[in-house]
């Protein structure tokens, strides 16, 4: 299981919730949407707030620092552990962007999966490991990707 821990600014914008971790890309300075920067959130509380302003200096305007605590399911031994844990989500592993899947709100959904994009539907986990690991089989299914479970934890500061 492979455990990812650290502090990240959330920003709504468009009826989305962005979260923002450390920047991997030296092309941008400060703070990187978790989603293209393979999930990797600030070190420190620190170092979040001293890249808050490479937010603001793109017109976004964080609603809080929040810690995010993941379990990511790296092989199938894994899945053991989450079937007893909650707060799961579906992580699908793109060439160089995750997207993050939680439980459905409306049928249909706006997109052929099982899902909702979990920044779009208000961080709303599955209810079950069955739920999960159903929509991780179509994503790989459908586009030919790594999907992967995990627990998602994130308290606001």
């Amino acid at each position: 299981m492979r455990h990812i821990s650290g502090f990240v600014w959330c920003v709504t914008k468009e009826n989305r919730i962005l979260i923002f971790g450390a920047s991997i890309d030296p092309d941008l300075k400060g703070a990187q949407n978790i989603q293209s920067n393979g999930l990797t959130p600030f070190s420190t509380a620190k170092e979040a707030r001293q890249a808050r302003d490479s937010l603001t200096d793109r017109g976004l305007i964080p609603d809080f620092l929040g810690r995010l605590s993941l379990d990511v399911m790296e092989s199938m031994e894994d899945s053991e552990a989450l079937k007893r844990s909650k707060n799961l989500v579906v992580i699908q592993w793109d060439s160089d962007q995750q997207f993050i899947f939680g439980k459905p709100l409306s049928y249909p959904t706006a997109h052929p999966l099982p899902c909702d994009f979990f920044f779009e539907n208000g961080f709303v986990p599955f209810d079950t490991f069955a739920q999960a690991e159903r929509v991780a089989e179509e994503v790989v299914r459908q586009s030919l990707t790594k999907a992967v479970l995990a627990t998602w934890t994130l308290h606001k500061i």
